[in-house]
């Protein structure tokens, strides 16, 4: 992390896309969009049952309710990445009061 950081700062792009692009860090992509439930099933229905059974049934109207979307995507395969998603995740529900649905391939 300290040569990641390193290398940050000193601007040098092509190390940086090595290290990400060679798996040697952890690292995962955040993207945030407005969510309208009811829109999105109508655009495209057979996404529905995905979305529904990304939640447990006592979730489902938070769901439903829901206005912002975080879609996290996991860019290692390595243990780590795993770890790190996890707990992005975890901070993005307890800070944002929401749920964390597992949908593998969401409409972005």
């Amino acid at each position: 992390m300290a040569e990641f950081d390193r290398l940050v700062e000193k601007g040098d792009r092509i190390p940086l896309a090595e290290m990400l692009n060679g798996g040697k860090l952890p690292w995962c992509e955040l993207y945030t969009a407005r969510i309208d439930y009811e829109k999105t099933v109508k655009v495209c229905p057979r996404d529905k049952p995905g979305i529904d059974g990304s939640v447990p049934k006592s979730q489902l109207s938070v769901l439903k309710n829901a206005c912002t979307r975080y879609i996290i995507y996991n860019q290692s395969l390595k243990k780590n990445g795993q770890q790190l998603m996890t707990r992005l995740a975890d901070a993005l529900a307890g800070h944002t009061e929401g749920i964390v649905a597992d949908y593998q391939q969401p409409v972005r």
